[in-house]
């Protein structure tokens, strides 16, 4: 079996996962939820099942995905029916949205009320009082520090918040779907 190396993140990017879930689709909540065990996806994806099961685990450790726990009469095992919340998925990516959204008003507010100075090298963006502290010398490499055009942050920025509201609308709207 070809293996794939996997890494943990927060981020989930599984192309064209909606193929591997043939299962039964219900309706639920805002989204649909769709259910199959891990060994069905094993047979569809080539990764171990060991890896699907710490994938399923970490979904539902984040509310994404849920499962029914059914015992064969004959063989007396345990099958485990994922079910996969697609309005959670939704939920989560709003709210890093929303953060994110946060971050850059806040980063939009100090580049519009301060003047800041970086190196040449580009290490580090700093205020005019810290940089006036370090006699405009950056203080990880040493060369010497320049004023930066706010004007041309605050464009990057603006476009950014467009970007991210316009995200936001969109989501909105896939959630009352």
């Amino acid at each position: 079996m070809k293996k794939i190396q996997t890494q943990v993140s927060n981020e989930i990017n599984v192309k064209n996962i909606s193929a591997y879930f043939e299962k039964t689709v219900t309706n639920f909540g805002n989204g649909a939820k769709i259910d199959t065990q891990k060994e069905y996806i094993g047979k569809k994806v080539p990764i171990k099942i060991t890896e699907i099961r710490a994938v399923l685990n970490r979904l539902h450790y984040q509310g994404i995905a849920a499962y029914t726990k059914t015992k064969d009469s004959k063989s007396g095992w345990y099958y485990y029916n994922w079910l996969i919340n697609k309005g959670r998925v939704v939920e989560l990516i709003v709210d890093k949205q929303k953060c994110e959204l946060e971050k850059l008003k806040q980063k939009q507010n100090l580049t519009r009320n301060y003047d800041f100075f970086a190196c040449n090298s580009a290490c580090e963006e700093i205020p005019f009082e810290v940089a006036a502290e370090y006699n405009f010398k950056c203080p990880k490499c040493g060369k010497s520090m320049d004023l930066l055009n706010n004007k041309k942050s605050m464009k990057t920025i603006d476009g950014k918040l467009a970007g991210l509201e316009k995200e936001l609308l969109e989501l909105a709207e896939m959630g009352k779907m």
